[in-house]
């Protein structure tokens, strides 16, 4: 017993040390070091390059994003409201009812900026009204057509379908009156250069939408316009409705 036990005092320093040997990291073969190439950086591109590529695809950027909008920017509208005449009498206004169509043109959709996109517009419109003074011996009846051009500056709030715009314009204003005196007819006409100027807010809510591209919308405004014909100035109290394509 007693040499069993020496013997086995004997051995444990042999296995501890075997032990420790195990423990030793594996050495690998120079073969699977990564090769020196693969941590050499990427050649720099000359600036000009990059330039050209930066260039190229804003300008792709800008093709397709004209593609991708369906609708064109224009509209068709029909106007009513009250024309508040100058009055001829000594009094202040002279109110009457106005009617008219005007077609819009959103040019700012031919900017590739989105919020310029949306910014500008012009209108050709036509508006009507008629006036009667006088006596039953002496009295007149008056047509007044009012034809402009007018762009439009207009300020979107946020991502709604509502915007406040500014717009001036130029145009003419023919006149036709029938004078009639003891019941005896004459007729009378002039044309008149016209500027106008005013602001209200236009709504253009989407109806139709297609792929989350809107391609039918409603258009109407809310507006004050003055027209100024020559030493006369008339105020427009009113709006529109039409579509927007």
């Amino acid at each position: 017993m007693k040499r069993l036990l020496g013997v086995l005092v004997m051995l444990a320093p042999l296995c501890a040390w075997a032990q420790r040997s195990d423990d030793a990291p594996i050495p690998y073969d120079d073969d699977d070091e990564v090769p020196a190439q693969v941590h050499r950086r990427a050649p720099r591109r000359p600036r000009e390059q990059v330039r050209e590529e930066d260039e190229e695809d804003t300008a792709y950027a800008e093709r397709t994003g004209r593609k991708d909008d369906p609708n064109v920017g224009l509209s068709g509208e029909f106007v009513a409201g009250a024309m508040l005449l100058e009055s001829s009498r000594g009094a202040l206004v002279d109110p009457q009812f106005m009617v008219g169509v005007r077609v819009t043109w959103e040019f700012g959709r031919l900017m590739s900026d989105e919020f310029l996109r949306e910014m500008f517009f012009a209108d050709i419109g036509w508006q009507y009204t008629a006036t009667q003074d006088g006596t039953a011996a002496v009295h007149a009846d008056t047509s007044l057509h009012y034809f402009t051009v007018a762009p439009a500056v207009a300020w979107r709030f946020g991502q709604s379908p509502v915007a406040a715009f500014a717009q001036l314009g130029l145009g003419f204003n023919s006149t036709s009156s029938v004078l009639r005196v003891n019941n005896a007819p004459m007729d009378l006409s002039g044309v008149k250069f016209l500027f106008q100027y005013g602001l209200g807010l236009r709504f253009r809510p989407a109806i139709v939408s297609v792929k989350g591209k809107d391609v039918l919308r409603l258009s109407f405004r809310i507006e004050v316009t003055r027209f100024l014909r020559e030493y006369m100035s008339d105020t427009f109290l009113g709006g529109s409705l039409g579509l927007t394509f």
